[in-house]
């Protein structure tokens, strides 16, 4: 059985500020997307259960960039008494859409998600309000990174802060030797792909799929807590969505959802919306990366150049999968390939996949292992 987690909200605020069902959401969101840009308010989508921040009070300093992902920039910050100054010179990381700063709010760390300031379209600023209602939505869950509140002007997400950065840092980049050598300890992996279990059960609980599974999407706290972010690409089960967070175009024009080497490939036809079992598909690419330590298709880059950004899923699409050392355990090599199985009803569900990896005779390889 999964351990005690808390209680998921199940409603979702509507212009009107009353409750509303699941079908009420879509079709709020769906009747947004016919609204013009210069019309779009965002504010109206967003219950008023969360945080409203406003950005004069912010005090921005480009230098504290701490990364950067698909649709913002995470900011380095003080928020002190209803006030944020946010430095540059803490950023985080970046991306194509934004940058992720560094921040400190009310005497603890956050991180302030910004997204690019040059002309938003209104499917940009209808993924960002998608974005904040699915975040407020979820509450507090340890395998989730939490939502503290938003600016609309610029658009901004206020978010718990995870000190040690994403699971594909800690795996291919870091060079701390000591955290090196706890994530590469099997014990190290499977605490975390447990947690990133149950995160993702939790999501999957509140009907979310959330789109874009990946390392880079794991987020590990100091005490090597894994935490699932960036809900961007999230969409409500059975829905499809319009807005550009849930959409990329392959090169045959289909709408699909993700990052190409951790994407289910019944995603490329156009007909298929993400599922819960898309999300498990990219669980066992990432089941097999850590385990492997080893980026999915790595042994293939040379064969994908020059066909297109979708060349891994279409590779997936025939029938071929990233490679399993042979040193990998049989129950875990198993495991996998049911996680990424062809026929998406033949996949586990993150219950499943705690209940089964949980007991204390599967352990997962150390690094000199394989």
């Amino acid at each position: 059985m999964l351990p005690e987690i808390p209680e998921i909200q199940r409603e979702f605020s509507c212009p009107t500020n009353r409750g509303c069902s699941r079908q009420d959401f879509s079709s709020s969101m769906s009747r947004s997307s016919h609204v013009q840009d210069n019309e779009y308010d965002m504010r109206s989508q967003i219950s008023e259960s969360v945080t409203a921040i406003n950005y004069n009070d912010l005090k921005i300093n480009p230098n504290n960039e701490l990364g950067r992902g698909a649709f913002g920039i995470v900011y380095k910050a003080i928020w002190n008494n209803q006030v944020v100054a946010i430095n540059p010179n803490n950023e985080l990381g970046r991306g194509a859409f934004g940058i992720v700063y560094k921040a400190i709010w009310n005497n603890q760390v956050v991180a302030v998600k910004q997204l690019h300031l040059n002309n938003l379209t209104r499917q940009e600023k209808n993924s960002f309000v998608k974005e904040i209602r699915i975040m407020s939505s979820l509450g507090e869950h340890p395998n989730l990174v939490y939502l503290h509140g938003y600016t609309l002007v610029p658009p901004c997400l206020v978010m718990e802060y995870v000190e040690l950065g994403s699971l594909s840092y800690l795996l291919h980049y870091c060079e701390d030797a000591e955290i090196e050598a706890r994530i590469t300890d099997g014990r190290m992996k499977k605490r975390l792909m447990l947690g990133t279990a149950l995160g993702m059960n939790q999501l999957h609980a509140a009907n979310i799929v959330h789109g874009d599974l990946k390392p880079q999407n794991v987020l590990i706290s100091r005490d090597y807590t894994a935490k699932v972010t960036d809900f961007g690409l999230a969409t409500l089960r059975g829905k499809t969505s319009s807005t550009v967070a849930s959409s990329i175009i392959s090169d045959d024009g289909s709408t699909v959802c993700g990052t190409a080497g951790y994407m289910a490939p019944e995603l490329l036809e156009s007909s298929n919306p993400p599922e819960y079992s898309s999300d498990v598909y990219s669980f066992g690419v990432m089941l097999n990366e850590i385990i492997q330590e080893e980026e999915p298709y790595t042994d293939q880059f040379r064969n994908f150049l020059g066909r297109g950004p979708f060349a891994a899923v279409n590779y997936a699409k025939l029938g071929n999968r990233p490679r399993i050392k042979s040193g990998t355990p049989t129950f875990l090599r198993n495991f996998i390939e049911r996680c990424w199985h062809r026929d998406p009803r033949s996949r586990p569900t993150f219950e499943q996949i705690f209940n089964e990896l949980k007991p204390s005779h599967v352990n997962f390889p150390n690094s000199f292992e394989l």
